[in-house]
């Protein structure tokens, strides 16, 4: 209870004090870092206007030839990266194809085992990503804008993990990630429980049918978005 002058009478009440830090520490083991430019090639679906920003990573694409531009940013931004995390892997994927993609993220899975790995996307030489939520990469002869589906690329990834999309309309990948979670993740309750049930009536040791699929896991997934990072915005 308070008095007139809003102070308290007697005891003070009780509240609950909540543990901020975290529980379990986890490293940020790898890092892609995918960057689809293709530097002096605007994508069809964008407009820009005269003048519009134009720098990457605080370099002028157009203040060298293209390929030491795009090797510049992606230094740039690996530099920026290592400022934050000294002690990850960094590993860089540029105007890559999807076998590229799928051979980078393969293969720092591999070395991180459990550990984080961040995915960094910068999509600023490619449309928008689809209705399904696909980001766009290229073909070997840099003629085609080549779908990528983000199915293909969490199950390269695995967990846990962490998506930095930079590019427009960002929203929309995040909701296919988001159905594609909630997808596997009733998948997996469904498996369990018909797997509880053959257990309960043939008496087999508890863990031989459970499905191969970590429903924790499910929840290590954390994205950062920038640019129109709304599904409807361009």
């Amino acid at each position: 209870m308070r008095d007139e002058k809003g102070e308290f009478k007697g005891k003070r009440p009780k509240t609950a004090v909540h543990e901020w830090r975290m529980t379990e520490r986890m490293r940020t083991f790898n890092v892609a870092l995918v960057t689809c430019l293709n530097i002096g090639v605007d994508p069809p679906d964008q407009i820009k206007p005269n003048p519009c920003a134009r720098l990457e990573c605080w370099i002028d694409p157009e203040s060298m030839p293209p390929p030491k531009a795009l090797e510049a940013i992606g230094n740039a931004l690996q530099m920026q990266y290592e400022r934050w995390q000294t002690k990850a892997k960094y590993k860089q994927c540029l105007d890559p194809t999807v076998n590229d993609v799928k051979r980078l993220c393969t293969s720092l899975r591999k070395t991180a085992k459990n550990e984080r790995i961040l995915f960094h996307y910068n999509g600023h030489g490619v449309p928008k990503p689809t209705a399904n939520g696909e980001l766009w990469v290229f073909n070997k002869t840099y003629t085609q804008y080549i779908p990528l589906s983000v199915y293909e690329l969490q199950s390269w990834m695995g967990t846990p993990a962490i998506y930095v999309l930079d590019c427009s309309s960002a929203g929309i990948v995040v909701d296919a990630f988001t159905n594609h979670t909630n997808q596997k993740a009733a998948e997996y309750r469904v498996r369990a429980s018909t797997a509880c049930v053959y257990r309960c009536s043939l008496h087999v040791t508890p863990w031989h049918t459970t499905p191969p699929f970590d429903a924790k896991r499910l929840r290590l997934l954390l994205f950062i978005e920038f640019d129109a990072a709304q599904s409807s915005e361009g």
